[in-house]
């Protein structure tokens, strides 16, 4: 069992004067050590923020997680959410011609992040943070495997007293909404897309390439359909040098601001990013929770990218191939899609429903997430591998047998492949809770 050490720090919390109901933003720093995790408040803020910056996981066996939970002076909980643990991150690239996925490998990290959106209100007297093993969860509730991490509301509100203007000082970083004002709506998912490897010459490349990108991700026919619900805020970072590093064959470092690397963790195709540095450009430009999801695009046409699903930041290079892979990752840190191909190394895991509405154990027709969209004529399990036709498929998430998909082939399967209906219908669910 390991242990949550909790250290002194300071809570900074920025409370907003919004007449409307109120949101408490956390972010807390996790340092993972052999002993355990030390956790240490980074920083907070109040605000009318849209929905939770995460969801659910109910991924595979080795992902572990935290619970956030809100609670009264008396210990009833008001309200809890489940945080994906960035200290252990699943990569998974893909392969340019077959479009499938091609390498999966799991990375720690010493250093990361646990961003939570919790109601704030008149009842809220502290915020517990629990560490939660996935591979320890009970069919009912979760099992929380230490005492919390513990926040107060009396540290919130002395430290809210003492709080300085020293952030609005900060030099702010150029961005700029890029989608057209008159069709956005109120609220929107507002997406920030930053470059990486441009120099301050290189900025009108970049606000060129920037459109390239945005164009290309709305060509998507659902992603279009849906263009008056979406924001894109371009932000402009300056690098030192133009290019990024790649270590996939041969040490090619560059001066980059948000450090992306090609070829990271011995993978292939990967594309990784100083996630710490993308957030801090997002969080400097747009202010604390003012955005839904990072695009990270590094000046380079190799083909590569990657999805940071707990930071839901996604990374992508000018390459056109990029997009899909963008599409997909995207999938996953904002609809809280699963992964429908059955290859992963042995990860295979059906203790436990998954939460994504994708994939399944029911074998019950009537029981089946997506029961509403089979065809009475349709068998169960389904064999039929018709292009977009809705059933039970043999094969999903890491298994190739004990779980199931709804289509036999969809963009979470095989990139550059239409979403069809039970994808499509997820994505609209989560889209309509925007714009209001």
């Amino acid at each position: 069992m390991r242990k949550v050490k909790t250290l002194a720090v300071a809570l900074s919390v920025f409370f907003c004067s919004f007449s409307y109901s109120q949101n408490l933003w956390i972010n807390i720093k996790n340092n993972s050590t052999d002993s355990g995790n030390e956790l240490a408040i980074k920083n907070a803020k109040v605000g009318d923020f849209k929905l939770p910056l995460s969801q659910p996981s109910g991924l595979s066996k080795n992902e572990r997680g935290w619970e956030v939970e809100g609670l009264d002076s008396n210990g009833k909980v008001l309200s809890q959410t489940f945080i994906m643990d960035g200290s252990l991150r699943r990569f998974e690239t893909f392969d340019p011609q077959k479009k499938t996925v091609s390498q999966v490998k799991y990375v720690a990290f010493h250093d990361s992040e646990i961003r939570a959106i919790i109601p704030f209100s008149d009842a809220l007297a502290k915020v517990h943070v629990y560490p939660v093993n996935i591979q320890k969860t009970a069919q009912k509730g979760v099992l929380k495997e230490s005492k919390p991490f513990e926040v107060t509301r009396q540290q919130i509100e002395k430290v809210a007293k003492n709080l300085s203007s020293s952030s609005d000082s900060k030099k702010k970083l150029h961005s700029q909404v890029v989608t057209s004002k008159d069709s956005a709506v109120s609220k929107p998912m507002t997406i920030a897309i930053m470059g990486d490897g441009y120099t301050q010459d290189e900025m009108g490349q970049w606000k060129s390439d920037a459109d390239g990108i945005i164009k290309g991700f709305m060509s998507d026919p659902l992603i279009n359909s849906l263009k008056d619900k979406f924001k894109f805020v371009r932000v402009d970072v300056v690098s030192n040098e133009s290019g990024v590093s790649n270590i996939t064959n041969y040490y090619d470092f560059y001066d980059t601001a948000l450090g992306t690397i090609m070829g990271c963790s011995g993978i292939e195709r990967l594309l990784c990013v100083d996630t710490s540095a993308a957030t801090s450009a997002a969080d400097n430009a747009l202010g604390v929770g003012g955005y839904d999801q990072i695009l990270v695009v590094a000046n380079t046409y190799d083909y590569a990218g990657a999805g940071y699903t707990d930071a839901h930041i996604g990374t992508l290079t000018l390459n056109d191939q990029s997009i899909e892979i963008a599409l997909h990752e995207f999938a996953h840190s904002a609809y809280n899609l699963a992964d429908e191909y059955d290859d992963d190394g042995g990860n295979c895991d059906t203790a436990n429903e998954p939460t994504a509405a994708n994939v399944t154990l029911e074998t019950q027709r009537k029981y089946i997430k997506w029961a509403s969209l089979i065809k009475p004529e349709t068998a169960i399990p389904t064999s039929d591998q018709t292009a977009g036709v809705v059933g039970l498929f043999r094969g999903a998430e890491y298994c190739p047998n004990g779980k199931y998909r709804a289509t036999y082939d969809s963009k979470m399967r095989t990139l550059s492949t239409p979403w069809y209906a039970v994808n499509e219908a997820r994505i609209r669910e989560v889209m309509s809770h925007y714009g209001q």
